[in-house]
Order: C-alpha cells, then structure tokens, then sequence
C-alpha cells in the first residue's frame, strides 16, 4: 500500500495565513507528519511527502507534486489543508468539508466518504460535506485522490482548534483511522496486551492501545472510541489518572501507571463515572462520560439516522 501523504502550499505561499498570522503550511505540515508516523506502525505500507518536508521553504508546483505520485505509483493521495474564506479578515464561515474530483470511481468515493466521517466524527466540527472540486492535485493523480479542508483559518473559533498540537494529531489519527480500516491493514505489532512495557505514549496505536483504553474506560477515566489511536483523549484519560493515584504526571502509561490501574481495577470501591454508548442506526459511535459529548454526538448524526439510541455501559 503505497500512500503520497501532500501538506498543501509551503511555509512562505503568499496569502496562505490567519488574520492574526499563522501560516497554513504551519497546520498542514505537522498533521501530514503525524499521519506519516502512525501509518508506519501498519504492515506493507509506504509513504512519501509531495511537499517539501519538513520546512516547507519551497512551495512545490503541484504538477511536480502528481507526478511524483504518479510516477512512485502511489494508491492513495491525500492532501492536508486548512480553508479561508473573504479578503483577509476574520468572518462567520466554519467547518470541514473534504473534496474529490468532479468525476471519480466509486473507489474513492468510498475512502474519501470514510475519511470525511471520521474526521466529522473525532473532531466534532461542523459537517460542510464531501464535494466535488476540479482541484489540480484531484485532476492529475492516477490513483484515489482526497482533499481535506480541516476547518477556516479566518473563523475566530476554528482558528483556536487549527493551531493546537492535540486539534492536529486529532486529524491525522482520524485520517489514518479512515485509511486503515477501508483498506484491512494489519499493525506490526504482534503484542495485544498492556503490560506497561513498553510504555504508551501519544502517536501509538494497535491492540495494546486499546487494553489500556478498556481499562481506563471501566475506571471512568475515558470517555471515547475504543480505537486503538493513543490520541488526545487517551492522554488526557492517563494525565487525570495518574493525578488522581499521585504518580508523575508525563502522560505516559508505562509500569508504574500499570501497576496502579491494576490495583484501581482490583479494588472495588475504586470510584468511576458512568459512561454511555451512542449507537448510531445500530452501530456504536462510542461511549462517552461528558454529557457534552454525547450531545455533540447527536447533533452530528440526527440529520441523518433513522435511530440514535443512548446506553449505559
């Protein structure tokens, strides 16, 4: 599985900012890297960067970008952008939206259709849809190619998501999510449980990921997919544990925070939050502690489903 991963534009494109000055390539680039270092975890896999990586000082012409595509004989391209909207200044337009070629296979529609839901779905911004676009870098690829706007950097509020480092990763995990299950890869990583060794930490992913998200799911303390994508929300779930159970605060689940997280599930008068499901039309969206979340949960899906069901775990 060849992949041509393409953080649009370069660090000096003229006009490619916020108002208060953050330059796209900023965005781009970083989700582009971290999409590269979780797909390396996944068997039979290859990528490049069409871009300059990782300082963006040359802006590469996007027929240099296809082409070396093309000529690598990549079979999936995926370009990372961040949108604008008006001449400069900051206004009301919002949300992500993902974008094909105006004619495409049904192929990548199907991955670009999936790339688009579980970006709407781990990021909960607004749902500006999957569009059509006669985009250079959609025209002239030979393989599946999909262009995703991850939010406008002339909205205010976006703007405050765009630029954090957690906002960022949430994007690339759920990228390479979308990439890993429409196309079956298989994890190298042969071992599935969580010893604390070696330690999990933020960028990791596969079967391990997933026991410590269990175990922090059943101790209250995550409230999200069980996915194996150590992002984020499982950070924050380690960082609240280990604070709660006065070890080092660094994030990190290595042996110590797995000798206290057994001893928590050992005793049971360890006190947790309830967490609920929302299953969406049959299938679960995820389970979550915050009323919030759930809530957002809804709103994403009510336009769309024929029953959204809530269910304590």
């Amino acid at each position: 599985m060849k992949i041509c991963i393409d953080a649009g534009h370069g660090i000096n494109t003229p006009g490619k900012q916020s108002p208060d000055g953050m330059k796209e390539f900023e965005f781009n680039v970083v989700v582009a890297g971290y999409l590269d270092e979780i797909l390396q975890n996944y068997k039979n896999v290859q990528t490049i960067f069409s871009h300059d990586h990782p300082t963006g000082r040359r802006d590469v012409p996007l027929r240099e970008r296809t082409d070396k595509a093309n000529n690598w004989g990549a079979d999936l391209f995926i370009s990372i952008h961040a949108n604008a909207f008006g001449t400069g200044g900051w206004n009301n337009a919002n949300g992500l939206e993902t974008y094909v070629h105006n004619v495409v296979p049904q192929r990548t529609l199907d991955i670009a259709n999936e790339i688009h839901k579980k970006l709407i779905e781990k990021t909960n911004m607004r749902n500006r849809g999957l569009k059509g676009a006669n985009f250079h870098v959609l025209r002239e690829t030979d393989m599946s190619a999909v262009l995703v706007e991850c939010g406008f950097m002339t909205n205010y509020r976006d703007m405050q998501k765009l630029r954090t480092d957690s906002y960022r990763r949430t994007c690339a995990e759920a990228i390479a999510e979308a990439i890993v299950q429409h196309y079956n890869l298989d994890p190298k990583e042969t071992q599935t449980n969580w010893t604390g060794s070696p330690a999990l930490k933020r960028g990791d992913r596969g079967e391990m990921v997933k026991d410590l998200q269990r175990q922090l799911q059943e101790l209250g303390y995550y409230d999200m997919d069980i996915d194996g994508l150590f992002g984020p929300g499982t950070e924050r779930g380690v960082r609240n544990f280990q604070k709660d159970h006065d070890l080092a605060v660094d994030g990190f689940a290595g042996p110590a925070t797995y000798e206290a997280v057994q001893k928590a599930l050992d005793n049971p008068s360890t006190p947790s939050k309830e967490v609920f499901r929302v299953i969406v039309d049959g299938e679960q969206i995820g389970a979550y502690a915050e009323i919030s979340n759930i809530i957002a949960q809804i709103e994403n899906h009510i336009k769309d489903a024929n029953e959204i069901t809530i269910q304590r775990v």
